[in-house]
C-alpha cells in the first residue's frame, strides 16, 4: 500500500510543472485555449475585424516584452500561465 502511495505522489508531482517565465513582445495571449484557436483562424484567414473584436472586448491581448508569469503548462504547441490573477493560453514562442 505504502508503494502505491508514494507512485501515485510521484506521478502528481511530476505533472506539476509550475515555474516562473518572462512574456515575449508582440506575441498573442488569450483568456481561454478556444480564443487562441480561433486568432489562429482570422490571422491564417486575414480576418482583422474578428481579430479587432477580441482584442477590443479583452479576449486576447498582445504581449510586452519582460513581463515575470507562473507558467502552469508546457504542453508541445501552446502554454498556459497565470498573469496578475488571470489565466492566459498562447503559443510556445509567447514565454520564455
Amino acid at each position: 500500500m505504502k508503494y502505491i502511495l508514494l507512485i501515485i505522489i510521484l506521478v502528481i508531482s511530476n505533472n506539476i510543472q509550475a515555474r516562473s517565465m518572462t512574456t515575449v513582445a508582440n506575441q498573442i495571449a488569450c483568456l481561454s485555449d478556444q480564443w487562441l484557436d480561433d486568432m489562429l483562424a482570422f490571422v491564417a484567414a486575414d480576418d482583422k475585424a474578428s481579430a479587432q473584436f477580441y482584442f477590443d472586448n479583452k479576449r486576447c491581448l498582445i504581449l510586452s516584452e519582460g513581463k515575470k508569469v507562473t507558467m502552469l503548462e508546457d504542453g508541445i504547441l501552446r502554454r498556459e500561465f497565470i498573469f496578475e490573477g488571470l489565466r492566459f493560453y498562447t503559443f510556445r514562442e509567447g514565454l520564455k
